[in-house]
Formats: C-alpha cells, sequence, structure tokens
C-alpha cells in the first residue's frame, strides 16, 4: 500500500509545512522529501493580509509541478482556508529537485488579488535489500557467504552504492555493489563478533542523495554451533583382557565426514591420566594397554577424550573392560587319606603375579560322598588349610576344587586326585594266658581284623618277632577272626612279639600291628579277681566270690589264701577251678569297706597281695537289720542268682 504524505502550503506569506504520516529518512536542507510511487497530501492555506490573516473560503487553489509544468490538481478551501489534493506521484517521475507551485487566481468581487506560493520538493526513489544467505547454520571460523542485491523501485540494480555489513553494531565487511546491484561477502566466523547460539548479521545501505535513492537496512540470523566430533571403534574390542596380556584397540576421531588426523587423544584409566596419542592421516590411533601389576582384577573405564577447539566440540569413548586372571592354585595332599577322618588340604591361591584373592573361598567337594568343605581365604593371605570329611568307599576318587567369591578368574575350578585308605584294628580277642608262660606252653590267641565297615576275611595274620620273623600265621574267616596257635619259648625271658597285618594295596588297606609282650618264667604270677558279692539278709552275711588263678591260664586250687576283713583274718583254700567263697560279717553302716588278701609262694607260684574296694548300700543294711519275709526272701533268691551268674560267665571268658 502507498504511503501518503502531507504537505501544507500557505498562500499570501506562508510557510509549506510537513504533516501527516511522512517518514523521512534523508532529509535535504530547505527541501521536503517525497518518494516516488507514493501518494502525497498537499495542502494549502488561503489567508487575507498575509501569514496571520482571515481565512479565505470556499476559493479554488490550483497545484502545479512547476519542473515539469504539471498540472497536479485543484481543490476549493474550506472554512478554515485550507484546501487540499492527493498527488500519487508517478514511479516513473524523474528523480531530483521540483518545485511544487499553488496558485490562487484571485476573485474580483470578493476583491481577493492571485497569489502563488513555491516549495522545493526532493523526489527519491526507495531502495530494497534482497539477501541470499549460503547457510543459516554455521561453526565456530566457518566462512559466512551471502549475496547482497541493491535494487529501487523500478526494481532496477544499484550499481557502486555501498553497503555496510554490522553485527551489535561490530564494523564486519563493507563493499560496493556492482552493475548487477550485488556485492558478495564472505566473513569468518570467529570469537571478535560471534558467539556460539544467535547472532544478528545487520546488512545497511544509507542512501545516496547524489543519487536520490533512499536508505534501507535487512537483517538476518546465524546460529552458531561447534561441529561434534566422533570417537568411535574401527574394529569390535575385547570385553575382557587376560592379565600380563594387553588391551587393544583402534579408535577412529571424525566429524561429520571428515576425519580428525593428527589430532591428540588423552587416555585416563580408573580416572587417572594415563598416556596421549595422536591420530594417524587416516583418522585412526591404535592404542595399546599392558595389563601388568598396577592392574588388579575386575572391572576398570578406559576414557579416551578429545578436548575440542574453538571450532570443534569435545568429544569421548568409554571402553568398560574386566580384568581376568588364570588362578594358580598350589595344593598339598597327605601322604595317607583314611576313611571316616577329616583330610586336611593344604592350598595357595594367587592370581598369575602371585597376589592374593581378596574375599574368595575354597569350596572342595567329593562327588563320590556328597560332602562339601568350604573354607574362607584370610585377609591378606594366599594359604588356607581345608578341611573334608572322607566318607563313602575307600580307594582312588576325584576331588573337585572351586574358587569361588571372584567372578574374575577363567579357570575357577580343577580336580585333586586322592586315594582314601582305610586303617584296619587288630584287636586280641581271647587268649588263654595273660602275658605269662611257663616254659613250651602251648598258647592260643583268637584275634579279630576289620574296621567300621565290618569284618576282613581271608586275610593273612602272621605273629612276629620284632625282627621280623614269624612265629605263626593263619588267614581270617567270614567273621574276620583268625587263631594264632604255638608253643610259648623254652628259655625263660622277656619275649617282644606282633601280631602284624600286611595290609592290601588292591583293596587300599593299610598295614596294622598290635604289640605283644610274653614273659615265659618257671615261677608264675597269681591274680585274685572278684567275681561278685552281695548280702544275704537271711543270714546277715556279706557272700563274696572270687576266682584265682595263674597268668598262664591255669585255675589255682588248694593254695592258701588270707583275707582281712574288718578286724578279722579270714583263711581260705582254693577251691576246683580256683573258685574262692567267702562268708564275711555285714557292716553296721553302709559305706566302702576294704578288703585286703594275700597268698604266699608256694608250687611255683608267686606270692601276691592286693586290696578290693566293696560298697555297702543303705538298702542292703535296712534288709539285714530286719523287714519283711517277702522281700527277704527275694532278697535271698536275687543274690543266689548274682553268685552264679558271673561264675559261669567268667568260666566261659578264661575257661
Amino acid at each position: 500500500m502507498k504511503a501518503i504524505h502531507s504537505i501544507v502550503l500557505v498562500l499570501m506569506f506562508a510557510a509549506l509545512l510537513a504533516l501527516g504520516n511522512c517518514v523521512e529518512s534523508i532529509s535535504a536542507e530547505g527541501e521536503t522529501i517525497v518518494y516516488r510511487g507514493e501518494n502525497v497530501i498537499i495542502t494549502a492555506c488561503l489567508l487575507q493580509n498575509g501569514t496571520y490573516g482571515d481565512p479565505v473560503q470556499y476559493q479554488i487553489v490550483e497545484f502545479f509541478a512547476e519542473s515539469s509544468d504539471d498540472f497536479i490538481g485543484s481543490a476549493r478551501t474550506d472554512i478554515n482556508g485550507y484546501a487540499s489534493i492527493i498527488w500519487d506521484v508517478p514511479n516513473d517521475y524523474p528523480l531530483g529537485s521540483m518545485i511544487m507551485n499553488v496558485t490562487f487566481r484571485g476573485n474580483q468581487s470578493l476583491a481577493l488579488l492571485p497569489a502563488y506560493q513555491q516549495m522545493s520538493m526532493l523526489i527519491l526513489s526507495s531502495t530494497e535489500i534482497a539477501l541470499e544467505v549460503q547457510d543459516y547454520s554455521l561453526a565456530p571460523l566457518d566462512d559466512l557467504c551471502f549475496v547482497v542485491t541493491l535494487v529501487n523501485d523500478l526494481q532496477e540494480p544499484l550499481s557502486g552504492e555501498f553497503v555496510v555489513v554490522t553485527s551489535d553494531s561490530i564494523l564486519l565487511a563493507n563493499g560496493f555493489t556492482n552493475a548487477s546491484g550485488q556485492t558478495y561477502f564472505r566473513i569468518q566466523c570467529n570469537s571478535s563478533w560471534a558467539d556460539l547460539g544467535t547472532n544478528i548479521v545487520d546488512v545497511e545501505y544509507s542512501g545516496n542523495l547524489v543519487t536520490f535513492n533512499e536508505d534501507t537496512a535487512r537483517s538476518f540470523t546465524i546460529t552458531l554451533i561447534k561441529l561434534d566430533t566422533v570417537i568411535e571403534p574401527c574394529v569390535a574390542y575385547p570385553k575382557t583382557v587376560l592379565l600380563n596380556e594387553s588391551l587393544i584397540l583402534f579408535l577412529e576421531a571424525s566429524v561429520s565426514d571428515t576425519v580428525l588426523s593428527d589430532t591428540i587423544l588423552n587416555l585416563s584409566i580408573d580416572g587417572h591420566p594415563y598416556d596421549s596419542v595422536v591420530t594417524n592421516e587416516s583418522g585412526i590411533v591404535e592404542i595399546s594397554i599392558d595389563m601388568d601389576k598396577q592392574y588388579s582384577l575386575g572391572e576398570h573405564v578406559l576414557l579416551v577424550e578429545y578436548l575440542g577447539t574453538e571450532r570443534l566440540m569435545h568429544s569421548s569413548f568409554v571402553v568398560e573392560f574386566d580384568v581376568v586372571s588364570f588362578v594358580i592354585v598350589g595344593f598339598n595332599v597327605p601322604n595317607v587319606v583314611l576313611m571316616e577322618t577329616m583330610a586336611n588340604l593344604d592350598f595357595e591361591v594367587t592370581d598369575i603375579f602371585d597376589r592374593g584373592l581378596p574375599q574368595v573361598s575354597v569350596v572342595v567337594y567329593d562327588p563320590s560322598s556328597g560332602e562339601i568343605s568350604t573354607t574362607p581365604i584370610p585377609p591378606n593371605s594366599t594359604l588356607i588349610s581345608a578341611s573334608i570329611h572322607m566318607t563313602g568307599q575307600k580307594g582312588s576318587r576325584l576331588l573337585v576344587v572351586n574358587i569361588t567369591g571372584c567372578s574374575y578368574l577363567v579357570n575357577a575350578s580343577f580336580h585333586i586326585r586322592i586315594v582314601v585308605w582305610t586303617q584296619p584294628s587288630l584287636v586280641l580277642i581271647q587268649s588263654n594266658v595273660v602275658g605269662f608262660a611257663s616254659p613250651n606252653q602251648g598258647i592260643s590267641m583268637h584275634i579279630h581284623l576289620g574296621d567300621k565297615g565290618g569284618n576282613y576275611s581271608d586275610r593273612f595274620v602272621s605273629l612276629n618277632y620284632l625282627n621280623g620273623t614269624v612265629i605263626i600265621a593263619s588267614v581270617t574267616n567270614d567273621d574276620g577272626l583268625a587263631i594264632l596257635s604255638f608253643s610259648a619259648p623254652e628259655m625263660s625271658t622277656e619275649y617282644f612279639m606282633q601280631v602284624v597285618y600286611e595290609g592290601l594295596n588292591t583293596s587300599y588297606e593299610l598295614p596294622t600291628y598290635i604289640n605283644y609282650g610274653l614273659t615265659v618264667t618257671e615261677m608264675m604270677p597269681i591274680a585274685l579277681n572278684i567275681l561278685d558279692y552281695s548280702v544275704i539278709a537271711p543270714l546277715q552275711e556279706l557272700y563274696v566270690v572270687l576266682m584265682l588263678h595263674a597268668l598262664n591260664g591255669s585255675y589255682l586250687s588248694g593254695i592258701h589264701i588270707v583275707f582281712h576283713w574288718f578286724q578279722s583274718v579270714v583263711c581260705v583254700l582254693s577251691q576246683s577251678q580256683g573258685l574262692v567263697e567267702l562268708h564275711l560279717q555285714v557292716p553296721q553302716v553302709d559305706g566302702l569297706y576294704n578288703l585286703s588278701y594275700s597268698t604266699r609262694e608256694e608250687r611255683s607260684l608267686l606270692s601276691n597281695n592286693g586290696l578290693f574296694i566293696l560298697e555297702i548300700t543303705s538298702m542292703e543294711i535296712a534288709m539285714v537289720q530286719g523287714v519283711g519275709i517277702p522281700v527277704i526272701a527275694s532278697s535271698f533268691c536275687v543274690s543266689l542268682g548274682f553268685v552264679c551268674v558271673p561264675v559261669l560267665k567268667r568260666r566261659y571268658l578264661i575257661g
């Protein structure tokens, strides 16, 4: 829409004024500026008797472009003496200065003389800036390239005109338009004027009064963003690295589609600076890091970092990797592992640099028995002793050993082969002698061979002198019993022997033996053993049954034995089968009482003396001192039973 400018002409000594919506960007001294192609309001004021006279109403006022001698129009004054026309300045009107003439031709009937008024006007062309910006989004140090085209109101290019480029009042560039009205600008986006983010660029044309062109300006906005850089692997890299080996990476640094050659990349491991590397001409760098003693087992983080520049963004690449190790386990197994015992296994557990592994345990598992043992390794130690119960079958077996508590071990499980033996036991069940024998006396020994698992049959058991000479040998029966029968030596002295089982490797049975001492003598020691004693209430007596025998197994009859009981001395002779019976006074009170005895040397028998301690209870005292007949009778029967049974039993044991 065309702008309308107002111009006031005062006739009869009036001044020309600019009114209305006129926006003046160019001023010429003494001249009013009008732009071609716009509407101009021209107003004249007709006054009587000069500038400050009375207004002249309803008179015709004519307007002329005096420079071109063109009639523009006419208007009648209003009650205030004003007459106005609108002049549509032609688009092709000549540029430059022109004279506007306002004429009042007079009115004789009203006695008004003719009058006119002139005003100098400057006709200018409006101008326009067209912009062709190559890129509105740039990076620091990029060139901002754009073309400015300057044209007039007829869209004709304006050549030789001066154009200025600024940003925030900072002069960036200037230049003159060419014949096509264009000028080309290339401005580097550096920190002297451009900041990261948005920047406003102003293009200004100050106008030209010589060529009658209006001033004009145009702005545009550019965005300054650093270029994104990328660090990425060329090939896949390992997520786990073996201790004492190397982590090898091939990385490429680039920006957009361009590699970053001869670029420094900083390396840090677990937050600590490590090294710096430089990319080659292809933007690629090889990184090799030795996993030596400074690295512990577990998770580690490698940070590859490009610090960036004024133009390029900072970037980084994170490599998370685990350092793992073979576990080195030294172990010591006992030479002999026995069934039904705790096997103690000594272990030393380290990584390949002989370092301890924190918070780990040694788990020993026996698949053959299901037994399992878990033993933690103490802090700051590599040594541990683990124990596991040996059950199940004897023989060779594999133990599974697991190192737990550390997930960064390559070989956390292995096997140990052990041989589990059984330790048989030899037991002297019965013998006709008790360590003593007469010269050439026949001796019989009943030997049992077995273990907790049962009896050993078909095994050789021998009686040997200590020098290894075999005296007699026998084979065990299904009950594991072997009978060794032999004659005592003729010479009277002490003999030391061993009952020997040599073991059986095919059955994983260890050797075993028992020592046996035998004294051959003409003078035989004797032994008096108490079989039983009881209070017989009806008879008010203490009945004691004993047995006298020689240590070569013979029962002794007709041997004098002297007993001392309280103040009494009792002399008795041993009966058949060495049986001795005593009928003693019952004490008045309960308690422990001594029964001593002695024999004298006679018939190749050595003397002997000794002491028995008998306990008399309050119940027994009460029975003697008087209770009901049924109770006494019952007590008598029980006492007789106690006398008979031990005698029979003793005969079985030593007969």
